[in-house]
């Protein structure tokens, strides 16, 4: 077989070429009509398996380059077919059955070693030096401890994106965001199937998700009247909100928020859509403007709720743009119309990240005495506000 004589760097900068390529080529080939991707469920879990896989396969590698050019290139076939119906197997086998966590671990783990492998023993080809780019000692202490590297870096990553988007995914249902939890479920379920969200397995959460999503998709597709009530355009805009088509909720809601038609809880809707959008200017904007409206009103019970409503809006938009006075502003006012357990500790959370500990201990104080659930949640933001303002100046 024909080699080309590279130097080291060169040979070490397309070995890396050639990494990036196997990883996008198989986040296209492992993806679904969906676009989520089977075993790995998200694109950064495949590049972290397959970048940890990485040491153990050049070293796999290197074990072949004195076998003949037939024995390699049998190895290099043997470690695609590995990879790919260790790629193939998870996706055909939970359509029927619920995969455990540990099987899917081993799963990534092959795929990822197996194509890193192939990677590396056609590396072996373009380069003739006498180890590869990485020089990798061989013994069977670095062979274990690169299997367990390959093996167990992944899975942490995986435990850790999958704590995180559990919580994502339960608020989303409590916002009753169907479309977002539908989708967060079903990849959640990719990285860790024995997993229970709100006291219910995923595998029954997901259809009833997707139920919920088509009966709702179903609805917005029928055509508004052109005579369409304020109750209707409000009941539309709410199905649209729950199927974060929010841009489209907003062109509802614009003759909602001024003119003849003016309603005005169409300033909270709005500022709620351009909130999940990110546009955190326009949502500030439109909080404020429910503000200005409610201020002007007589007092009653709706007139407190929907200011609360929107000061809570205006500390979220503020923390977002860096508006720390208002942000501070925002939830001190929150706190008097609304003194909650939640809002209090929104409120700590406000001055415990402007560092005002004194402040943020005490709203966490308080509310963790009307909501004792809220414990270790209060815990933990004390004491990494302990950990990350030591020896600094505290503001009272």
């Amino acid at each position: 077989m024909t080699h080309f004589l590279v130097s080291p760097r060169v040979a070490w900068f397309a070995y890396l070429a050639a990494v990036l390529t196997v990883i996008a080529f198989c986040c296209l080939a492992l993806s679904t009509g969906e676009g989520v991707l089977w075993e790995y469920g998200r694109w950064d879990v495949l590049a972290c398996s397959f970048l940890a896989a990485m040491p153990l396969s050049l070293m796999l590698a290197q074990t072949t380059r004195n076998a003949s050019p037939g024995w390699r290139f049998s190895v290099f076939c043997g470690c695609l077919l590995i990879a790919f119906a260790f790629a193939v197997i998870p996706p055909s086998i939970g359509r029927f059955t619920q995969l455990s966590l540990g099987w899917l671990t081993v799963c990534r783990c092959l795929v990822a070693v197996a194509s890193m492998t192939a990677v590396a023993i056609a590396a072996t080809w373009i380069y003739r030096g006498e180890s590869l780019p990485v020089p990798i000692q061989r013994s069977w202490k670095m062979f274990l401890m690169m299997s367990l590297f390959a093996a167990f870096v992944p899975a942490a990553y995986v435990d850790a994106v999958a704590d995180g988007l559990r919580a994502d995914l339960e608020n989303s249902l409590q916002s009753r965001r169907f479309a977002l939890a539908y989708r967060q479920s079903k990849v959640l379920w990719q990285l860790d199937p024995g997993l229970q969200v709100q006291n219910k397995p995923l595998a029954q959460q997901i259809p009833q998700l997707q139920r919920a999503v088509s009966q709702l998709a179903a609805e917005a597709s029928r055509p508004l009247p052109s005579d369409a009530s304020v109750a209707e355009i409000g009941q539309r805009v709410t199905i649209l909100m729950h199927l974060d088509e929010n841009e489209e909720a907003l062109r509802l809601l614009k003759p909602l928020t001024r003119g003849a038609r003016f309603q005005p809880i169409g300033l909270d809707y709005q500022g709620l859509c351009w909130q999940r959008l990110r546009q955190y200017r326009e949502s500030l904007s439109a909080y404020q403007d429910a503000v200005s409206y409610w201020t002007q009103q007589p007092d009653s019970d709706r007139k407190q709720v929907s200011l609360a409503s929107a000061w809570k809006g205006i500390g979220f938009a503020a923390r977002h743009l860096s508006q720390r006075s208002l942000e501070e502003e925002a939830y001190r006012t929150l706190v008097e119309l609304a003194p909650s357990a939640e809002n209090h500790f929104l409120l700590a959370q406000c001055y415990s990240e402007h560092q005002k500990s004194k402040l943020a201990a005490e709203h966490s104080a308080i509310a963790v005495r009307l909501n004792p659930d809220l414990q270790p949640e209060s815990t933990s933001m004390l004491t990494s506000m302990s950990r990350d303002h030591f020896g600094c100046l505290q503001i009272p």
